[in-house]
């Protein structure tokens, strides 16, 4: 599974790694990647996290929206899959 995370806040950190945890769980081995900006507050395309993923059905969007709402505004998650070169290079720019 691809992880690229670099948190500057101790609570961003805990925040993604307690939503990585959540995702897992639900996910299982459709949870192809995490990709979180390194603030809170950075977005690309309105988001701050990218959540990579095998099968980009509405089942998979309908687990990870229950598992988003827990998080309130502070998780803005996008969803794609590996295949969404583009976006994924734009995330990976900014994280890092």
């Amino acid at each position: 599974m691809l992880m690229i995370f670099n948190p500057k806040e101790e609570k961003w950190r805990n925040i993604i790694k307690e939503l990585v945890n959540d995702l897992q769980e639900s996910l299982k081995d459709n949870l192809d990647g995490i990709i979180a900006l390194p603030r809170e507050e950075d977005e690309v395309y309105g988001s701050n996290v990218l959540i990579l993923v095998k099968d980009d059905s509405l089942d998979t969007a309908r687990r990870i929206s229950k598992i988003i709402g827990k998080y309130g505004y502070s998780v803005l998650p996008m969803i794609a899959t590996k295949y969404d070169g583009e976006l994924v290079s734009s995330f990976m720019k900014r994280a890092v």
